[in-house]
């Protein structure tokens, strides 16, 4: 699981690209209102994909439309919840 925040206007644009690449993973919004610019996303994948995810993550990151959220506790317990829904 890769956590990450976009700025809310640019954020279908940023889903749209990594659903583009439908083999690499699932992207979903975490948090919407995760303060008033910006939406936490997750970007869920499988070990032997991540590495093939990196560039386009990569790619996004210079250009400036994600930054990367650490994968804290309180994160990752609240992903578990709602999927396990």
């Amino acid at each position: 699981m890769l956590f990450f925040t976009v700025i809310k206007k640019d954020a279908v644009w940023v889903r749209a690209i990594l659903d583009s690449y439908e083999s690499l993973g699932v992207v979903r919004a975490q948090e919407p209102d995760f303060d008033a610019h910006r939406s936490l996303m997750v970007f869920m994948s499988v070990p032997g994909i991540v590495e093939q995810a990196r560039p386009v993550f990569e790619e996004l990151a210079a250009s400036g439309a994600v930054e990367f959220v650490g994968a804290d506790r309180r994160l990752l317990d609240q992903l578990r919840s709602e999927l396990a829904g």
